[in-house]
Formats: C-alpha cells, sequence, structure tokens
C-alpha cells in the first residue's frame, strides 16, 4: 500500500526593516531628526517665547535685521521776526478830530493803547486829553477827565488801574490814579509832586518814579495804589543818577546808582533793583556811567551818557559780561523778548534768543522812537514836521 505523504504549505518569511542592513541607519537618522525637531522648539519657540514675558523688544536671532529708518530732518522752526515786513507791519494812529495835532507818551496792553494829545492854546500846546485806541489805528475813545492843570501826562494802565499826571506847564502837579474795575469811578490825586514832571511807571497795583524833593535831592517812590501809601525805596543826594529815569518790569524796580569803584575821572555806576512781591534786591556793576536803565528779570539794559551822540546802549544778563547793542543811542526801551532803540533817525530791535537785529521802521521814513511797553514798539514818522505822525507796531515774539 502506498504511503501517501502530506505536502505541507511552504510559508513565506517577512522581511524585517530592523533586521535589514538599512535599519540601523533609518533608526539613527530618526533619532537625529527627533533631536533637531527639539532642538528647533526651543530655539525658535520657547526661548522667544520666554524672553519676550521678561524683555519685550527682544528680537530673535534669525530674524532679518531690518533696514534702518532714513533719518529726516525736522523743518527748523523759523524765527517769529523771520518774515517781518516793516511796511506791513507799521499801522498809522489816525484821529478825525482835527484840532488834536501833538502826540506823546504812548502806553500799550492787551490790545489798546492810551497816550497823551495836545491842542494849541494860543501860542501853547497844551495835551490835555487822554485817547484810548484800538489797534487799527482809527477807533479810539476819548477818557471822560477834565484837567486840573495844564497837561495829562505818562498814561499807563493795565486790567485795573490808570495812572498818569496832571501837571502844570512850569513843573509840579497830581499823580492820578481810578480802578478800571470800578463803576463810574473818577481818578483821585495818589500824591502831589512840587516841582518836574515825573514818569511813572506802572506794574500791578504799583506805581514808581523818581522826583526832585529839594535843590540836590531826588527820592524813588513806590506807590501801593489800593491803600495810596507812598514808600521811598532810595534817596539819591547830589548825584547826577538822580536824573536817570526807573523801570518797573515784571515786579522789579530798577534804578541807577554809584557804584563803589567809582572816581571823579571814571564815574562808573551800577544798577540796583528791587521786587516787589518778594523783596529780593541786588546790585550790577555795569563797568561804565549808567543811565536811564531798566531790568526785565533776566536782562539789564543801560545807556552810557545823557542821551548824547555818541551814547552807547548795553545789555547784560545778571551773571554775565556787557554786550554793546549800538552805538549813537537817544533813546530806548525794554520788553521781555527784545529791546528796541532809535539810532540814525530808524527804529531798530535787537532780540535775545537768536541775537539779531531787525529794522522795525521803513527806509523811506525818518523816525524817532517813542516807547515800548508789553512788546509793542511807537514812533514818531518826523518827515513831516507840520503835525505829529504816531505809528506802532507790536513784535512776534
Amino acid at each position: 500500500m502506498a504511503r501517501r505523504y502530506k505536502i505541507r504549505g511552504v510559508r513565506s518569511r517577512r522581511r524585517s526593516l530592523k533586521r535589514s542592513n538599512a535599519g540601523p541607519i533609518i533608526a539613527l537618522l530618526s533619532v537625529i531628526l527627533g533631536v533637531l525637531l527639539v532642538i528647533f522648539a526651543i530655539v525658535y519657540y520657547a526661548i522667544p517665547f520666554v524672553r519676550s514675558l521678561i524683555d519685550e523688544d527682544y528680537r530673535p536671532h534669525y530674524l532679518p535685521t531690518p533696514s534702518p529708518t532714513p533719518y529726516v530732518a525736522p523743518t527748523p522752526t523759523p524765527h517769529p521776526m523771520s518774515h517781518f515786513d516793516p511796511f506791513e507791519a507799521q499801522t498809522e494812529v489816525v484821529i478825525d478830530n482835527v484840532d488834536y495835532k501833538w502826540f506823546t507818551d504812548p502806553y500799550y496792553y492787551n490790545g489798546r493803547f492810551c497816550f497823551s494829545a495836545g491842542v494849541l492854546a494860543g501860542d501853547d500846546v497844551q495835551m490835555n486829553t487822554l485817547f484810548f485806541c484800538n489797534t487799527d489805528g482809527r477807533s479810539y475813545e476819548i477818557y471822560p477827565y477834565t484837567p486840573k492843570n495844564t497837561h495829562l501826562l505818562s498814561p499807563a494802565f493795565n486790567g485795573e488801574w490808570l495812572v498818569f499826571t496832571d501837571a502844570k506847564a512850569e513843573g509840579g502837579g497830581f499823580i492820578m490814579a481810578v480802578n478800571l474795575t470800578e463803576e463810574n469811578a473818577s481818578p483821585t490825586v495818589v500824591k502831589e509832586f512840587y516841582t518836574g514832571l515825573p514818569e511813572l511807571r506802572l506794574y500791578d497795583h504799583y506805581i514808581a518814579w523818581t522826583e526832585r524833593t529839594g535843590t540836590r535831592m531826588d527820592k524813588l517812590f513806590v506807590c501801593d495804589l489800593e491803600t495810596h501809601e507812598s514808600t521811598t525805596l532810595a534817596m539819591l543826594s547830589s548825584t547826577p543818577y538822580g536824573q536817570s529815569l526807573p523801570s518797573f518790569h515784571n515786579g522789579n524796580i530798577a534804578w541807577a546808582a554809584e557804584s563803589d569803584d567809582s572816581t571823579a575821572e571814571a564815574p562808573v555806576g551800577m544798577i540796583s533793583y528791587y521786587n516787589i512781591e518778594d523783596g529780593t534786591s541786588g546790585d550790577y556793576k555795569c563797568g561804565t556811567y549808567v543811565h536811564d536803565p531798566e531790568y526785565n528779570g533776566e536782562y539789564f539794559a543801560w545807556l552810557t551818557s545823557h542821551h548824547s551822540p555818541d551814547c552807547e546802549l548795553y545789555i547784560a544778563k545778571a551773571d554775565g559780561t556787557p554786550k554793546l547793542i549800538a552805538s549813537g543811542v537817544v533813546e530806548y526801551g525794554l520788553c521781555d523778548d527784545f529791546i528796541v532803540y532809535g539810532q540814525g533817525e530808524s527804529i531798530w530791535a535787537y532780540f535775545f534768543d537768536n541775537e539779531r537785529t531787525y529794522r522795525i521802521s521803513t527806509e523811506d521814513e525818518l523816525a524817532q522812537f517813542f516807547g515800548a511797553s508789553n512788546g509793542c514798539v511807537f514812533w514818531m514818522d518826523v518827515s513831516l514836521r507840520s503835525r505829529d505822525i504816531l505809528k506802532f507796531a507790536k513784535l512776534p515774539a
């Protein structure tokens, strides 16, 4: 009997990748790739995230460096006087009453100015009317006051007070004041003076002036307008410095005095000052003769003679050396931002911030400096001699 043999099916062996020749290589590459992925995640995500929490300006190193923003130099702001035009800036005062042909002592405050106007009485001019004028130079009003004497001079005003002198032609008279905030108030006598014509300096509710009180004595007075109490701030005996006018800027009263190093051969003056608000005082030795000094709290200014043709105008800071501004100056005025003066029948202004000088009057007019107050400059156009032509310009600052 024949044997039967059972033939078993042949199984095919599965090939394992691990057991193949490429297995170790692939495993190694997988490990390397995994490590790289971990490093990538740490460097590009984890570290920036943590750094951003503690340093908001952190910038990952792998980002490209940004191109620098081009620097554009800012356009410099032009000086307020850069485009100043004397023709356009000036305004002529026109009074339609033909009787008033003479003007003097203009004073500007807060968009208005006042001045004294005169008429011919016989052979003499009487400055007997106070005008308040707007800056258009045309609209005005006459202050209702009848003089006790001949002239109304040296007017000054602010938001509360108006002061002026009611003076005799030969000298002497009254210092008058009125509170403008009181309805229907009339000027009252603050003080009587017996000689000369003092020029008043107004600040807040105070006035200051120099007055001749004796043959050789001049006194500097300060008066509180609210109480009419006067105080002698300085006595100037037998000295030409008593002929200098005081100034009253930003609470600082300044006047001329003789320096302790002055000699008869070389007279040297100084500027004394007193602040009415805080009581501080001091002196500035000028190194020259001093006349009509002014002090605005930052700059001193003075003339070196009594308005002679060779007179020089100087300025100086409290801790600085004197600086010559101009020669041949007859009159000047000090404001907060500039000093203005008359020279060679023209008006000029020197600005402190850029140390430049600008012509204020036009080239075709003959100008006589007439005063400066609160940034406004006044002058008389003397091209015509038949009448007074008062002009002004509010300078930008």
